[in-house]
């Protein structure tokens, strides 16, 4: 049976599926990186990739541009080119006929979700996947064109039970997968003396301990929740912050930073390397209002980083309360100051939350699973899909 599967998974990828990418933007994140992983893991499988964006994103929140471009040249930022909604699906189509695409993979790409009825219509042989990282936001979409999608691919069990038990969907058309960390990359064995990390380095008093928040500067991730945080446990000099990334609220979160007299307590670098500053960290704080199971987690526990975040979406899955971190409600700025205390001042327990974060995340975050997962299901979808007109 084994080998009789393995034959027929060779012979589907000789036929050399070609599957097109549609994304929002090509930006510097959690989620890019993750349809990275499978861009390069699926070109490897002998897939055609094509990639699509369809908004144009603030500089501020980087660009993957350059590394998708080492997977495939056919990327297209249609806003660079194009100008309205009927010109985008005219060149969509393009690329359905020209490439011959197979599947139309969508990743929180709402122009393409519009299209899809009429995609349907010319092209009813053409599998559609999209992926779902929380219950909020793009679900919107993906329920009022479900009808045209073949398969959802949701990220955590919050998102499952949503689709299943509220919207009542096919189990068929389900499938859970986590995301995965390289948990041979994200570990403290290799050397911390690059570049990014001493520069790092230079601008943090020596002896404090780290306090890390990563992530898109947005109302979602919380980093105003975050800086609330700071002012409770500003007066500890022993304390030093970190926060990493950019967005639509940089400008006022360092307004505020600076507003308050905080600027040799908190450092704002940008864009950095994760695992890097992840190296420096001694807690990583993730607040979110809204979120999945976000990969800056994921790393940080690969790290053997211990994380402090919202009980929300996917996280009590992977962070076990007490043992690899901790989970705070939404908004509990006393309770995560509280945590973060109690780490700093107790060695014993922050070394086994270490131990416990890298154990996890090697045993249950390998990024290897999630990719031959994705695999598996774009294999199966597109087996059935041969030679089907409606």
């Amino acid at each position: 049976m084994g080998t009789r599967q393995q034959g027929a998974e060779k012979d589907v990828i000789k036929r050399k599926g070609s599957i097109l990418f549609a994304l929002p933007y090509a930006i510097v994140g959690g989620a890019e990186h993750v349809q990275l992983q499978l861009a390069r893991y699926l070109a490897a499988h002998g897939f055609a990739l094509s990639i699509i964006t369809t908004v144009k994103p603030l500089k501020s929140m980087g660009d993957s541009t350059p590394k998708f471009q080492k997977v495939t040249r056919e990327i297209y930022h249609l806003y660079d080119f194009l100008n309205t909604d009927c010109q985008y699906r005219m060149f969509v189509e393009y690329i359905l006929e020209s490439k011959k695409i197979d599947i139309i993979f969508i990743a929180a790409c709402d122009s393409v979700y519009h299209m899809l009825p009429k995609i349907h219509e010319k092209y009813p042989r053409i599998r559609v996947v999209d992926q779902l990282y929380n219950e909020y936001g793009h679900i919107h979409n993906n329920r009022r064109y479900h009808d045209y999608i073949n398969l959802n691919i949701v990220e955590n069990e919050r998102v499952e039970e949503v689709l299943l038990k509220e919207h009542g969907e096919d189990p068929g058309k389900v499938v859970l997968i986590h995301n995965g960390v390289d948990v041979r990359y994200f570990s403290r064995s290799g050397s911390s003396s690059d570049a990014t990390s001493s520069s790092l380095r230079g601008c943090i008093p020596d002896g404090k301990f780290i306090v890390s928040f990563i992530g898109r500067f947005w109302q979602e991730k919380a980093p105003d929740i975050f800086i609330d945080v700071i002012t409770r446990l500003c007066v500890n000099d022993e304390l030093f912050f970190i926060m990493a990334g950019n967005g639509p609220l940089f400008d006022e979160i360092r307004s505020r930073v600076r507003a308050m007299g905080l600027d040799r307590k908190v450092l704002l670098p940008g864009i950095v390397d994760a695992k890097q500053l992840l190296q420096l960290t001694d807690v990583l704080v993730l607040p979110s209002r809204i979120d999945g199971r976000p990969n800056v987690v994921l790393e940080s526990l690969a790290m053997g980083v211990p994380a402090i975040a919202s009980g929300i979406g996917g996280l009590p899955q992977i962070i076990r309360n007490g043992e690899n971190g901790y989970l705070c409600a939404v908004g509990d700025v006393d309770g995560i100051a509280k945590r973060i205390e109690g780490l700093r001042a107790d060695g014993a327990l922050r070394e086994n939350m270490r131990r416990n974060a890298r154990a996890h995340a090697v045993e249950h975050l390998n990024a290897r699973g999630m990719l031959e997962n994705y695999l598996r299901a774009f294999l199966q979808l597109l087996d059935k899909g041969l030679g089907v007109e409606g």
